[in-house]
């Protein structure tokens, strides 16, 4: 079938070798194409592998460009490389719901291990679904696949400390400090 207002064709097989059976089956097909072009549907699915490839070599281009540093794309790539393709990896892309990725977590905690053998720290379960995000939204941008298949949900927070402030905790220290500062800042009343 050749795609309207472009050089590009799709090819489908119809699997029989009945003339009737086919021709009914290639009008089908073709009335299918028809209504994907005329509502922006997904034409070529390609499974999420291959989808997550592509989105590696653009992020190592735009790490060779200066956008992004080499940690960042070496982020990317290790989480491509193990956990979303191992999840998703042989499923057409344009057949991932948003659903999938929310199972995500509970698949990553039954299937994998962390860096010391034991559970997956959440913090690394949050960047590999914003990985996993960032892959779709590169489909979607592609038009692989519909904008609503973008998952929408909020990562999950990251219990794990930092060495910076919780708001709370610089809230106590200012409120705290602030009779001292405010000392400090007083204009002297022994001026002449």
């Amino acid at each position: 079938m050749r795609l309207p207002a472009s050089g590009r064709y799709k090819t489908v097989s119809l699997k029989t070798s009945d003339v009737d059976a086919a021709r009914d089956q290639a009008f089908d097909q073709d009335s299918e194409l028809r209504f994907r072009v005329k509502h922006d549907g997904p034409i070529f699915s390609r499974p999420f592998s291959q989808i997550a490839n592509d989105f590696v070599e653009l992020t190592r281009q735009r790490w060779e460009a200066g956008e992004i540093t080499r940690h960042r794309w070496r982020v990317i790539e290790s989480h491509v490389r193990t956990q979303p393709n191992r999840y998703v990896g042989s499923t057409q892309i344009s057949l991932i719901e948003p659903a999938r990725w929310s199972e995500y977590p509970i698949w990553r905690q039954a299937n994998g291990k962390g860096r010391s053998g034991g559970r997956v720290s959440p913090g690394t379960i949050r960047d590999e679904l914003a990985t996993f995000r960032a892959i779709m939204v590169y489909a979607a941008a592609k038009r692989y696949i519909r904008d609503s298949q973008i998952p929408k949900g909020r990562l999950p927070l990251s219990r794990e400390r930092r060495e910076e402030f919780t708001p709370a905790e610089y809230r106590k220290l200012h409120t705290f400090a602030r009779p001292w500062v405010n000392e400090a800042i007083k204009p002297s009343s022994k001026a002449h």
